[in-house]
């Protein structure tokens, strides 16, 4: 482990790694994998307010070779947080701009009229890095190899996958669209538990309700009550029930992450996204995020801003984002009396609508009592582009969530 790796893990072992973090460090400096695991294990701890030493980190992650890790986290190195990642930063870098300078060598030996088409895009290449920390290389044969929306998972059911036209994309910007009530959350919480129970890895930005009535939902949705919840996740009983809950509720720790009201703006979901690197990001609801100060809530340029960072967000960090909206206005009672609209509108914006690959309207269904509806108006992500579909989750009442009932649904597809 080189110096500078030490020095990081020493700065985290003595309590700076939310200074770390607001000095816009990122893991993926760390020059070997179990240093980078380490520090992004400690930066996903402190995004969640929970506390960060090696006991915590340790009982969650499996290093290959803890000594030197242990060894750099409690040694003192003299290094400030903000020292650390300038040092981590340029040792990042020094590695990289070795690596083109032995690519320059090799060139100049093989076919030197190269380089000046080559390098000056290295220097591109550097500038991106410098403030991003990440590369970037627009050579085709660069973006060929990176994946293009698809398919990451299929779903577990039948109805989840014709409505998200075969599973879970990545990248892909969703956004489903409702009035007041209208199962907004509660299909927030159908996705999570359907994504924990494929293993997949969630994360849920909300300002909608505390972060543990999420946690509490999405058990219920795994058939635990309410009671059942405020007595096992407090105290151990001993029962198999309890130790049910337990097992399911350390799967949730693996696979699902909740953050609050705190953390509804584009500056911190960026964060977010850089340490958990989600495969499945939900945000309930869009219009409590915030990017520009002193602008109306309604106004649609700042949404239209607020909705281009979020595309912006799911390309960069390869995941599936959905973004939940609430019809407002003439929107709201078009949809109520006639279940439609001719293209799906976020609190009256247009623009919103635009930059989603796959927009739905949804609500509970007007004469089917515990059904959820849903009708697809946009769809870019498949090469069909099948648009204006209409599907119907049954909704369960025990387990507060959708489910698959499949006589209900094959009478609901024939209403």
């Amino acid at each position: 482990m080189n110096p500078t790796d030490m020095a990081v893990l020493s700065v985290i072992g003595h309590g700076g790694i939310t200074e770390l973090r607001k000095a816009g460090f990122s893991w993926e400096w760390m020059e070997t994998g179990d240093a980078q695991t380490v520090v992004k294990e400690a930066m996903t701890l402190d995004l969640q307010g929970q506390p960060v030493n090696i006991t915590n980190v340790m009982l969650r992650l499996k290093v290959l070779d803890w000594q030197p890790v242990l060894k750099a986290w409690t040694d003192g190195y003299g290094a400030t947080a903000v020292e650390a990642a300038r040092k981590s930063k340029e040792e990042y870098l020094r590695r990289n701009v070795n690596s083109w300078i032995d690519a320059t060598q090799r060139m100049a030996s093989n076919s030197p009229l190269d380089i000046d088409r080559w390098f000056p895009r290295q220097v591109a290449e550097a500038q991106v890095l410098l403030r991003k920390g990440s590369l970037y290389s627009p050579k085709p044969t660069s973006h060929a190899s990176k994946p293009i929306p698809d398919i990451f998972r299929p779903f577990s059911t039948k109805i989840l996958n014709e409505i998200f036209r075969g599973g879970i994309w990545k990248p892909a910007l969703f956004g489903m669209s409702s009035v007041s009530g209208g199962g907004k959350t509660t299909a927030c919480i159908t996705l999570a538990k359907e994504c924990s129970s494929l293993g997949v890895k969630n994360v849920i930005v909300s300002s909608e309700m505390p972060e543990q009535y999420y946690v509490y939902r999405v058990m219920r949705a795994y058939g635990f009550s309410k009671s059942e919840f405020q007595l096992y996740s407090h105290s151990d009983d001993g029962s198999e029930r309890c130790k049910l809950f337990r097992d399911y509720l350390s799967t949730l720790d693996s696979t699902l992450s909740v953050y609050g009201a705190e953390f509804m703006d584009a500056g911190r979901i960026r964060d977010i996204l850089s340490v958990e690197r989600p495969d499945v990001l939900q945000i309930d609801h869009l219009l409590a995020m915030r990017l520009a100060p002193g602008r109306g809530n309604n106004d649609s340029m700042a949404l239209g801003n607020l909705i281009y960072q979020l595309q912006d967000f799911t390309n960069q960090f390869m995941c599936m984002t959905i973004v939940y909206g609430q019809l407002s206005g003439t929107d709201a009672a078009i949809f109520q009396n006639t279940h439609d609209l001719p293209f799906v509108k976020f609190f009256g914006s247009a623009i919103i609508n635009q930059a989603l690959r796959w927009a739905a309207l949804i609500c509970r269904h007007w004469s089917q009592p515990n059904t959820q509806y849903v009708r697809v108006k946009k769809n870019s992500i498949e090469e069909s582009g099948e648009i204006d579909t209409e599907h119907f989750m049954a909704y369960d009442i025990q387990s507060a969530a959708y489910t698959e009932k499949g006589e209900q649904n094959e009478v609901l597809a024939g209403h």
